[in-house]
């Protein structure tokens, strides 16, 4: 397991919590993060369902079938887990998801867990998504997967995955934090804050092959995330926007595209999503 892994599988049972000198030195976990920020907690309540807007083709996640695998966050120590090592839909699990600009599809020829990974392969420059909405977050919210981005094309602007705050502090019409493949082959962490601040990227750098991103935002003051990559801390953002009290919703896919050269695409395996 490489530095800055966390694993599950549809086997998983729950974490029993351990002092952090036996996480040190336990042989199982070695090389894992710290896992001290991310306590065990209940899944989310139901999710409402999925509201079509505009011209936008919506799929409703299929319910959980005895035959289909176990659901994404069965075992899950976290808010949501998804290995998506599992028979049947990409969606199930999920809160929806947007399709119109190619495929979402569970794939078993490249993971980090294996047996599977949910493979994005975009087809024209429409969104292609799925999306989970999380509890109200009080303290902090972390989000964190694997993404292999190897196959993506060389032109274009690609969001990879999105972070939406629900409830918006005056005057924003819209805050959030997203991973961006921008058209000069960058990734960055851009903070949007619409009609009350703009746009800023903060540059990562994420070579091809898989790697493990993780995001932690703080609800509130002090107005701060953190980026870490495989393991290692490598930003610290001090946010030009606290974000209040709030639910959210996360995207993982291609949530927004712009003139990137299709077909394209963007693997996703182990995603975590703790609420606090």
């Amino acid at each position: 397991m490489k530095v800055g892994d966390v694993r599950f599988s549809r086997r998983l049972r729950p974490l029993v919590l351990v002092s952090l000198a036996s996480l040190a030195t336990s042989a199982l976990l070695a090389g894992c993060p710290d896992l001290s920020s991310l306590l065990p907690l209940p899944p989310g309540d139901a999710d409402a369902p999925e509201v079509a807007m505009g011209d936008e083709r919506v799929v409703e996640p299929e319910p959980p079938d005895a035959e289909a695998g176990v659901a994404p966050d069965t075992g899950c120590p976290f808010t949501f887990c998804d290995d998506f090592d599992r028979d049947g839909s990409a969606q199930t699990g999920w809160s929806g998801s947007i399709v119109n600009g190619g495929r979402l599809d569970l794939v078993s020829d490249a993971s980090v867990s294996p047996p599977q990974s949910l493979l994005a392969s975009l087809t024209q420059n429409q969104p292609l998504y799925l999306r989970k909405a999380l509890p109200t977050a009080a303290t902090s919210v972390t989000i964190e997967f694997d993404i292999d981005i190897t196959r993506l094309s060389d032109a274009g602007e690609v969001d990879l995955a999105q972070l939406r705050w629900t409830t918006l502090p005056a005057p924003c019409t819209g805050l959030g934090l997203y991973l961006v493949r921008g058209s000069d082959r960058n990734v960055v962490l851009q903070e949007t804050y619409t009609d009350c601040g703009g746009l800023r990227d903060n540059l990562l750098e994420v070579p091809a092959g898989w790697h493990r991103f993780r995001l932690e935002l703080d609800v509130g003051a002090p107005q701060a995330a953190r980026v870490f990559l495989d393991g290692v801390r490598v930003t610290d953002i001090a946010l030009r926007v606290a974000f209040p009290t709030s639910e959210s919703e996360l995207r993982v896919g291609v949530p927004a595209v712009s003139g990137a050269g299709v077909p394209l695409q963007v693997r996703f395996d182990n995603v975590i999503a703790n609420v606090r």
